[in-house]
């Protein structure tokens, strides 16, 4: 039975791959919607047995992706917009000192730092998307977020109320109580929350929005990661207080709004019963976390001071560097130089300062490019920004620039960002091979302000 299971693997792999590259480059839009599917372990009902592999077919997707930005510039066509052609050269950049730094060292080589480093092939998206924006309007991305986001929240809550869990998640236990699911990917209903956030700026406030919006809050409750929930309250406020003209309006959401999530799910959690003095409780929790990652990351700092402005690169488990770290590891948490609980130590660790500077630095000049104009551009623009903004507090405890839930968040958020102006830039150096494009579905901004 194994062998015919065996034979069946290697017949179906080689035709899988081909209509894999077929979707990539004539159907974008399924293609992405599989994308995601599988960055979430299809919701985690993948068998467990299966998900071990979801790494790998991620990481040949974002090997496409990549692949197919580099056959469009081969074409001689130009990059869609000039500030997205500076921001992916540099990551690449990174990628591939990453990969080559260390086995020029002879801390590693190539394979294992491909094997360590796989995971920021997911900037490959980005391009992926602006290559294609015809097939990508602002509609499509709204929906397809809040479908997403739904399902996901929806997860949370069935688990916190049954008990029950897909087989590709697990729970979070915290003094011997289960507390919640592990969803990695809870960037999704964030970055969804920030988009209703947008919508509920308009002139008239849709029900269905409050609605949406409260449900999702529920989620960003549920899950694991504080420094997800206190950034989003933070940013929203924030993107509140900017548009906003209305004192009704504030009082209608940063009270209404609480005292109905505690009136709807009092008995859901300890959250919703004290949402309002809930966020004290989080950052005192949260300076715990913080407490602990430092002890935890005391070996690293060390290793960081030997090499402070290059780093190491992508040092695997299984490097020259990786096994020494592990043979001298006396916890589970400190066995690797890269750490996924603390963004600014592994960036630094891995690109060391002049790297990390680099890495951070372009996606402030994103925020730059487009924060001059504050007052001329749309709600959902700037709930844009200051998701992205967002990130660089919850990076402290979670590594979201390097790391594949974090990395689709912020790519759909910056082309989202950019999407206008890659509407309108020259694609090639020859105006008139602008015929290969297929002419893009009118965009309506008033509908997203």
């Amino acid at each position: 039975m194994s062998d015919y299971l065996l034979i069946v693997a290697f017949s179906v792999t080689p035709l899988a791959a081909l209509l894999g590259i077929y979707v990539i480059h004539h159907q974008p839009r399924l293609f992405f919607f599989a994308y995601l599917l599988f960055s979430t372990r299809m919701f985690g009902f993948l068998p467990k047995v299966a998900s071990v592999r979801v790494p790998s077919i991620m990481f040949f997707l974002h090997c496409a992706m990549i692949l197919s930005v580099i056959v469009w510039i081969l074409k001689g066509r130009m990059f869609p917009n000039r500030m997205l052609t500076i921001f992916l050269m540099s990551i690449f950049l990174l990628i591939a000192f990453g990969i080559l730094y260390p086995s020029f060292l002879g801390f590693s080589t190539i394979r294992s730092s491909i094997v360590d480093g796989k995971a920021m092939f997911a900037y490959g998206v980005l391009g992926y998307l602006a290559i294609n924006h015809q097939f990508f309007d602002l509609k499509y991305f709204v929906r397809i977020t809040y479908i997403f986001a739904i399902i996901l929240t929806f997860i949370l809550v069935v688990g916190k109320l049954t008990g029950f869990c897909p087989p590709g998640y697990y729970f979070v236990y915290e003094f011997g109580l289960q507390q919640t699911i592990q969803i990695n990917h809870v960037t999704y209903i964030m970055l969804a929350t920030f988009i209703v956030a947008s919508r509920m700026l308009k002139p008239r406030i849709s029900l269905a929005n409050v609605l949406l919006f409260l449900f999702l809050l529920v989620g960003l409750a549920l899950q694991a990661h504080r420094a997800v929930l206190l950034s989003t309250l933070m940013g929203i406020s924030i993107l509140w207080l900017l548009r906003m003209h209305s004192t009704k309006k504030l009082i209608l959401l940063f009270v209404a709004i609480p005292i109905l999530v505690a009136l709807s799910f009092p008995g859901i959690n300890y959250y919703y019963k004290n949402l309002i003095v809930q966020p004290i409780t989080e950052l005192m929790r949260l300076e715990g976390a913080i407490a602990a990652r430092r002890n935890i990351n005391a070996f690293r700092i060390e290793h960081i001071k030997r090499r402070p402005l290059l780093g190491y690169g992508f040092i695997d488990e299984t490097s020259a560097l990786g096994k020494g770290i592990a043979e001298e590891s006396a916890s589970p948490y400190t066995q690797a130089l890269g750490v996924v609980d603390s963004g600014y130590i592994d960036s630094t660790a891995r690109f060391g300062i002049i790297g990390s500077t680099m890495l951070y630095g372009v996606f402030i000049l994103l925020i730059l490019g487009k924060i001059k104009n504050l007052n001329q551009i749309g709600n959902l623009e700037l709930s844009m920004i200051i998701f992205i903004a967002a990130f660089f507090a919850i990076n402290y405890t979670w590594s979201v620039f390097a790391y594949e839930f974090g990395i689709i968040s912020a790519s759909v958020a910056v082309y989202i960002l950019y999407k206008e102006n890659i509407m309108n830039t020259p694609t090639s150096r020859n105006r008139q091979r602008i015929r290969f494009f297929v002419k893009s579905i009118p965009q309506k901004r008033i509908a997203y302000s």
